[in-house]
């Protein structure tokens, strides 16, 4: 039989044999509430007393095909919200087929349509936006643990056959690859470390920020594109719009400031590289791994350096056009400004061997100005201490 409602001769509501509509009254447990097409049964089958108390089950299918048993404290909201439920307790599911696949999991918070989709016994997770943790997941990933995915698609890649645990990303497209086993990373902002799949314990937090990267660990990368071309990276803290914005392979490098190490060439594998400043060893076509170990700090410190290794800059424009020299040591405002080719200097103070333009080697400068004014590539092996001292010389 049937009941309806039927006012002005049309039909307005109908309870029929697979209307579930319980008030902690008519679901065969305690203290639920029911609403929906088959809701809170095995298939449509009633729920005899098997301790399934406490639950909100509202819309068709919701909490409505699995063996359930013992299932208490849940919410589930939506068409086929958390379907497969057996066991699993203290658990929201708000969004058509969110959770629909979960069954002895818990604690898990899913809010959005196809969210945490395909998971089946993993716990403690929360997954907010359409197809955030929707995972499509391969034989073991689905009782991954501990993440929070916010945003549309976040997390909501095709996981392949290993646990990921304790991952955090917030934004469209965060952490929305195919993740196999990644561990405590976090991504924060559209598309952040949206190609990760197995690396671990990074940090990135920018729009596109780590977006390339895939297997690298222990990155922590802060700004607008910085490293988003990287693709195996690791140890890396790299802070700055566009900010080691092309490299695709680097290794323990610290890179601060807007286009820091930004025209890096891609196949260069820099590493060891310290690098503090607007334009700080900004990088060219040319740059190749010969500098690795390179300290650049300040605003275009070293910016042109392509090839020279074992090089020191330190202050605004120290060793600025300096390409090819090596084992340069520079410290102040414009020391050794232009210098190029230059070789085992060791400058000193403010505008040190400031005019120099060519190869000048083995000079040791120190004061403010000192050797200033020098421009002859045959200046060479000079020990000049003092206030302006060995500022003789003609600018070319």
């Amino acid at each position: 039989g049937l009941i309806q409602f039927q006012p002005a001769g049309a039909i307005r509501f109908v309870l029929d044999a697979n209307s579930r509509i319980s008030l902690s009254n008519n679901d065969g447990n305690s203290n639920n509430t029911v609403f929906g097409y088959n809701a809170l049964t095995n298939n449509g089958t009633v729920l005899g007393n098997v301790g399934a108390d406490y639950n909100v089950a509202i819309g068709e299918l919701a909490m409505g095909t699995g063996t359930t048993t013992n299932a208490t404290y849940n919410v589930a909201v939506g068409y086929k919200a958390f379907e497969d439920v057996t066991t699993s307790d203290h658990t929201i599911a708000i969004g058509a087929n969110s959770l629909a696949g979960a069954t002895i999991g818990g604690y898990n918070v899913a809010i959005g349509t196809n969210s945490m989709l395909t998971l089946t016994d993993g716990s403690r997770n929360v997954a907010i936006g359409a197809y955030s943790m929707a995972m499509n997941q391969g034989t073991t990933t689905d009782s991954s643990v501990d993440n929070v995915f916010i945003g549309f698609n976040s997390g909501g890649g095709s996981w392949t056959a290993a646990v990921s645990d304790q991952n955090t990303a917030v934004g469209k497209g965060s952490m929305d690859a195919n993740l196999a086993g990644a561990l405590d990373n976090a991504a924060f902002g559209y598309d952040a470390l949206g190609a990760l799949t197995s690396g671990d314990n990074n940090v990135a937090i920018g729009s596109g920020a780590g977006a390339a990267i895939t297997t690298g660990g222990n990155n922590t990368i802060v700004g607008f594109g910085a490293a988003d071309a990287l693709i195996g990276a690791d140890s890396n803290v790299v802070m700055g719009y566009n900010a080691l914005t092309t490299a695709t392979t680097a290794n323990n490098n610290t890179v601060i400031g807007k286009d820091a190490m930004e025209n890096v060439p891609a196949d260069v594998a820099l590493s060891g590289v310290v690098a503090v400043g607007l334009a700080a060893f900004k990088g060219a076509a040319g740059t190749f791994t010969g500098a690795d170990g390179t300290v650049a700090i300040g605003y275009q410190a070293l910016t042109a350096l392509t090839s020279g290794n074992t090089n020191m800059a330190i202050g605004y424009n120290a060793l600025m056009t300096e390409t090819s020299g090596f084992s340069n040591t520079a410290i102040g405002y414009q020391a050794g400004k232009l210098l190029n080719g230059a070789t085992y200097n060791v400058l000193i103070g403010r505008e040190a061997l400031f005019a120099a333009d060519g190869n000048e080697e083995k000079n040791v400068a120190i004061g403010f100005a000192a050797m200033g004014l020098v421009n002859d590539s045959g200046s060479d092996e000079n020990v000049i201490i003092g206030n302006t001292a060995g500022t003789g010389g003609v600018a070319e």
